[in-house]
């Protein structure tokens, strides 16, 4: 993260540098010093696309699940024996228990 820090010019680095800036304040919002800390965690619209990111993990998390179950489920009914009186008893617990 150090070598992060030394390369990504935010404005309280070209400062430190001596790289005349117009402003500290960070561009995107305008409500505090432009730094990494802020610019990755604190700055409002940082925090907005971490929320969409995170939002679109637990999305593509979920769909995943689904289709898990649903794979795990199209399994057990294949092999199920639907004029078996238990077929549904023999379904749920091949889903429940898996392959043992």
């Amino acid at each position: 993260m150090n070598t992060l820090h030394s390369r990504l010019l935010t404005r309280d680095l070209l400062a430190r540098r001596h790289v005349p800036v117009k402003s500290l304040l960070c561009p995107v919002c305008e409500k505090a010093e432009e730094n990494h800390s802020y610019l990755f965690f604190d700055c409002s619209f940082s925090k907005r696309v971490m929320e969409s990111f995170e939002d679109w993990i637990a999305w593509a998390n979920q769909a995943r699940v689904k289709s898990l179950v649903t794979e795990i489920a199209s399994l057990a009914l294949a092999g199920a024996d639907l004029r078996e009186p238990d077929w549904l008893g023999s379904v749920l617990n091949f889903v429940c228990n898996g392959f043992a």
